[in-house]
C-alpha cells in the first residue's frame, strides 16, 4: 500500500521574525456535505484585495485541517478548490461579504471553520413544436437575491442550446431562486414563423412563472417546449455614424420586472445615400426577423470615436411587418462640484451613480479641487451617494440640467447636468461586539438603522447600514452622519434591511445610541431573535 503524504505550505510572512505570532487554525468544511473538504486550497490576505500575493497559503489534508502562525492584525480569508474560491464568514451561499480573521493576543483562532458552499448548477433541453431539438435557444436565468437590503431579481447569465438542444448554467450559488426564461428564434432566418417565449415551468405568462430553487452542491432539470408563434420582421432605420460600434436590442417586461431579450444584434453603420437626401447623409436599414407578437422596448447604444449615441422607443408587435424610425443622439453627461468644508482634510472622495431600474452606474473620484464628472449617462433617474476614505456625506444638493427631489436625481433627453454637491465631515462611529450567550458571535449582521435626525440629503442617511462581524464577533461603523440610530444584530443575513416594514419588528427591541461628531462609541449588543409572526 502505498502512502499518500499531502504537503502544507508554510506560511509566506512578510514581517520580521521577532514579531510575535500566534496560532490560526481551522477546518473547511463542505456544507453540502457537512464534511471536512479534502485537499481545499486556503489563503490569507493582508488586504481585501485578495488579488495580490496571499501572506500564508496551503493544501489541506484528508481532513479539511490548516494551522499558521501568524502575526497580530487583520486578515482576509479565502479557501476552496482549485477552480472556486470563497470568503470566509457567509453562512449561506448567496452572501459574498467577507468577515476579517482577527488575529492577536486573546483572540479564539485556533479552531476556525470556513464554511465552504459547492457550487449549484441548474440544466436541460429545449424541444421545438415537433419534438426535435431547438439548436442556438437564448436562455435567460434570472437571480433572485438581497442586495443593498432589498430583494431584488436581476439577469444572472445568458446561454444558448447546443445542437441537441441542451443549455447549462454552472458555479451557481445554491439556495437561491432562480427563473429561467426561453427566447427560440426560427433556424431559417427568411422565416416568418417564430416561437412565443416560455418561462419556468413553461408557462407563456412571465406573472405564472415559478422560481427553481437548488441547493448547494446539487443540480436541477428544467426543460422546455417551444410554442409557434406568428413572427414579424422589423426594419429598424438609424443614422448611426460611420464606425459606431454597439447594438440594436429588443427587449421586454419579464419575469419580477426584470429586462428580457427577445433579440440584439450589432450596430450596422456606413454610408449608404438615401433617396432624395444629401449624398453624405448616413442612413441604414436593419432587420430584426420573426419577432413574436407583444410590447417590446427598441434601443440603440454605441459608441463612435469618443462620443456614445444612444435611442429608445416603445414598439408593438402583432404579426405585421413593422418599420420604425430610430434616430439616434449624443448621450449626455453629469459633471459636478464637491464643496468641501474648510480647511477641512479631503482624503480619498468619490460620488456614484446608480440608475433605478437597472439603468447607468459608476464611481468617479473627485478632484483636489471637487470637480468630478460622468462623461456618458443615458436619461434615467438616479441614486447619488458619496464615498471615499475622508468620510464625508452630503448635506445639500443642487442640479441644473436636472432635477433632484427625496434623494433622486432625474437625468433628461438633451442635454447635460452640473451638480453641486455640498459635503460635510460631522461623522462619527459606533464599535463593538454583537453576543450570543454573552459570546461574541461570527458572520452576523450589525445593522444600524438612523432615526432620521441625522441630516444627509442624498438617502445615506434614510436608509439602514449593516456590517458583517469578524471572527472574533465584532463590529466597526465608521464615517457615520452624527445623530441618533437604532443598533441590533441578526443572524438572518437574508434580511431585508432597506425595507422599513421588514425592520420594524426588530426596531421594536433595538438599543438606541447616539453618534457624536468626531468620536466613537463601544457598544455590546445581544443578537435578536426572530419576530414572531
Amino acid at each position: 500500500m502505498i502512502a499518500r503524504v499531502v504537503f502544507v505550505a508554510a506560511a509566506t510572512l512578510t514581517c520580521s521574525l521577532a514579531a510575535d505570532l500566534y496560532p490560526v487554525s481551522g477546518t473547511v468544511l463542505n456544507v453540502a456535505t457537512d464534511s471536512p473538504l479534502q485537499h481545499a486550497r486556503v489563503y490569507f490576505y493582508r488586504s481585501s484585495a485578495s488579488g495580490g500575493k496571499p501572506v500564508a497559503s496551503a493544501i489541506t489534508g484528508d481532513n479539511g485541517r490548516f494551522q499558521f502562525q501568524l502575526p497580530a492584525g487583520s486578515y482576509v480569508m479565502r479557501a476552496g478548490t482549485r477552480d472556486i474560491q470563497e470568503n470566509y464568514g457567509a453562512r449561506n451561499p448567496s452572501n459574498s461579504i467577507a468577515s476579517a480573521v482577527i488575529v492577536g493576543p486573546d483572540k479564539e483562532t485556533a479552531n476556525l471553520v470556513f464554511r465552504f458552499f459547492p457550487p449549484a448548477a441548474i440544466y436541460g433541453r429545449v424541444m421545438d413544436d415537433a419534438g426535435e431539438p431547438a439548436p442556438n435557444v437564448l436562455v435567460q436565468l434570472i437571480r433572485m437575491s438581497v442586495s443593498g437590503g432589498r430583494r431584488t431579481a436581476a439577469t444572472f447569465a445568458f446561454e444558448r442550446t447546443n445542437d441537441l438542444g441542451e443549455y447549462r448554467f454552472g458555479r451557481l450559488p445554491g439556495d437561491t431562486a432562480y427563473y429561467l426564461a426561453v427566447t427560440g428564434e426560427p433556424s431559417n432566418p427568411q422565416a416568418t414563423a417564430t416561437f412565443a417565449p416560455v418561462y419556468f415551468p413553461n408557462v407563456p405568462d412571465p406573472a405564472k412563472a415559478t422560481p427553481i430553487f437548488v441547493k448547494a452542491g446539487e443540480e436541477a432539470l428544467a426543460d422546455f417546449a417551444l410554442t409557434p408563434a406568428p413572427g414579424a420582421n422589423v426594419t429598424v432605420r438609424h443614422d448611426a455614424p460611420q464606425g459606431t460600434s454597439g447594438t440594436i436590442s429588443l427587449t421586454y417586461k419579464g419575469v419580477a420586472d426584470t429586462i428580457a431579450v427577445q433579440q440584439s444584434a450589432q450596430i450596422v453603420a456606413f454610408r449608404m445615400p438615401a433617396r432624395n437626401a444629401p449624398a453624405d447623409a448616413l442612413t441604414q436599414e436593419q432587420v430584426l426577423n420573426a419577432v413574436p407578437p407583444g410590447h417590446y422596448t427598441l434601443a440603440i447604444y454605441g459608441s463612435a470615436g469618443s462620443t456614445v449615441y444612444w435611442a429608445s422607443r416603445e414598439i408593438d408587435v402583432n404579426g405585421a411587418p413593422l418599420e420604425v424610425d430610430l434616430p439616434v443622439k449624443p448621450v449626455h453627461g453629469i459633471k459636478g462640484t464637491v464643496h468641501f468644508p474648510p480647511d477641512a482634510s479631503q482624503g480619498s472622495t468619490s460620488v456614484s451613480i446608480r440608475g433605478l431600474g437597472g439603468g447607468s452606474a459608476g464611481t468617479v473620484a473627485a478632484a483636489r479641487d471637487g470637480a468630478f464628472a460622468f462623461p456618458s449617462v443615458t436619461p434615467g433617474s438616479f441614486r447619488v451617494s458619496i464615498g471615499g476614505s475622508a468620510g464625508y456625506y452630503a448635506t445639500g444638493m443642487e442640479a441644473h440640467g436636472g432635477s433632484f427631489h427625496n434623494g433622486i436625481l432625474d437625468v433628461p433627453e438633451g442635454s447635460d447636468v452640473e451638480l453641486s454637491i455640498t459635503v460635510s465631515n460631522e461623522t462619527g462611529g459606533v464599535h463593538g461586539f454583537v453576543t450570543d450567550k454573552d459570546r461574541p458571535v461570527e458572520g452576523v449582521f450589525a445593522i444600524l438603522a438612523s432615526t432620521g435626525d441625522s441630516g444627509g440629503v442624498l438617502g445615506e442617511d434614510a436608509r439602514a447600514r449593516v456590517y458583517q462581524t469578524e471572527s472574533d464577533g465584532s463590529f466597526d461603523f465608521r464615517a457615520i452622519p452624527a445623530g441618533h440610530y437604532l443598533l441590533f444584530g441578526t443572524d438572518n443575513t437574508q434580511l431585508e434591511y432597506s425595507r422599513p416594514e421588514v425592520i420594524a419588528p426588530y426596531l421594536a427591541h433595538a438599543k438606541p445610541i447616539e453618534i457624536r461628531a468626531q468620536s466613537s462609541t463601544d457598544e455590546r449588543i445581544p443578537l435578536l431573535p426572530a419576530p414572531q409572526r
